[in-house]
Order: C-alpha cells, then sequence, then structure tokens
C-alpha cells in the first residue's frame, strides 16, 4: 500500500521519470541501442507513452499507444461519474492542474 500511494498525484512526473530512468540505465548498460528506442503502452501505458513523447521526446525513435488517456481533465470528468474515486488520487498531481500534465495540452512543443 506504501507503494502504491507514493504515486499518487505523479503522473506525468515521478512515475515518468521512473520511466525516463529505467531505459536510460538500460543505455548505459549497452542492452539497448540508444537510436532504436521505442515506447509501447496501454490505458495508463499509453498515457506513459504519450507523455513520454512529451517529456523525452529525443530518447524514442516511436511510441505506440493503444487506448492512451490522453486529456486527463476530460477523462477525470468521466470518471467521477463512475464509482472510481480512487483513481482521482492517483491522477491529480500536486505540481499543478492536470491539464499541465495531459500529453493532448502538450502536443503544441511538436508544431
Amino acid at each position: 500500500q506504501e507503494h502504491l500511494s507514493a504515486g499518487y498525484g505523479e503522473w506525468g512526473n515521478l512515475i515518468q521519470d521512473d520511466i525516463t530512468d529505467g531505459v536510460n540505465w538500460l543505455i548505459e548498460q549497452k542492452k539497448v541501442d540508444p537510436n532504436n528506442v521505442c515506447i509501447m503502452g496501454s490505458s495508463f501505458g499509453g498515457y506513459a507513452e504519450a507523455m513520454g513523447a512529451v517529456k523525452t521526446h529525443n530518447l524514442y525513435r516511436c511510441v505506440i499507444s493503444i487506448n492512451g488517456v490522453y486529456d486527463l481533465p476530460k477523462h477525470l470528468r468521466d470518471l467521477n461519474k463512475l464509482l472510481f474515486s480512487d483513481i482521482n488520487k492517483m491522477i491529480n498531481n500536486q505540481y499543478g492542474d492536470a491539464k499541465n500534465f495531459s500529453p493532448y495540452h502538450s502536443f503544441s512543443c511538436f508544431i
């Protein structure tokens, strides 16, 4: 429970940094070719890959999302209609509003 709750509010921040750190470690250990790294995921994993494209786009050659979550404010509004109140603890980010950690609202960095 302690490990789970440590990730609350860290979507797009510390959780994303853990993924980036893992990829960089693999590169440093020469386990992967730094010019051929791809990130893929679904649902939260799809969100993480999209944030990887936003935050560390030079790290990945490709990104693949399957049913990714891109617009956190919309996702939170939709979830509030359901019985998933715990997901709000996981998504809501103490560093800013959900919009700041939404790939949908961040892709302007590629335009």
